[in-house]
């Protein structure tokens, strides 16, 4: 990702990777993702756009937008804000499930993007998904990740998107970022 070096490790068994915006997962077969993990920096991507100022004033600490997420209408709080490590970085973490699927962006849930039709891709967020973010400081920037699952994804698949997303490194020493 351009902005945020970051690297994470992903299981070998059909996680697909599209670019530098998501990789997801089908445990049925090559069409709809049953997970997907999408990260972005917030406020600026070349791939995604944010659905409204979710996140309150640009000026806001991650806190202030972990605190903002847990509050988001249609949806049913199950976790957080917590303080967590990611990267070797102090974040937050928010867990929810989606009640009201009237409330989120087409395709993510707080961002969209030009839906690509190929590999498992994620066809939107629907009542009864899990939804986990974490939100990061680096160097004056917050990097967004988001880790969905479909209702009947299973434990397995959420535990290896809690793996992959654990696995990140963040190396602000990259000179191409």
């Amino acid at each position: 990702m351009k902005g945020i070096p970051l690297s994470f490790s992903v299981p070998s068994g059909g996680w697909y990777r599209f670019g530098d915006l998501y990789i997801s997962k089908s445990t049925v077969g090559p069409q709809v993702a049953d997970a997907i993990i999408f990260w972005t920096e917030v406020g600026r991507s070349r791939y995604a756009v944010a659905c409204g100022q979710w996140w309150g004033a640009p000026d806001g600490s991650v806190a202030d937008w972990a605190a903002e997420a847990a509050r988001k209408r249609g949806t049913k709080l199950v976790k957080g804000p917590v303080d967590v490590m990611i990267g070797g970085y102090p974040a937050q973490h928010v867990v929810f499930t989606v009640r009201n699927d009237n409330v989120a962006c087409n395709p993510g849930f707080f961002h969209t993007w030009k839906a690509k039709n190929k590999g498992p891709f994620w066809d939107g967020t629907r009542v009864g998904d899990t939804i986990r973010i974490w939100l990061v400081e680096v160097g004056g920037k917050v990097l967004f990740i988001e880790g969905d699952t479909h209702m009947g994804a299973g434990a397995h698949l959420r535990q290896e998107v809690q793996r992959i997303v654990e696995s990140v490194v963040i190396d602000e020493s990259d000179p191409t970022a």
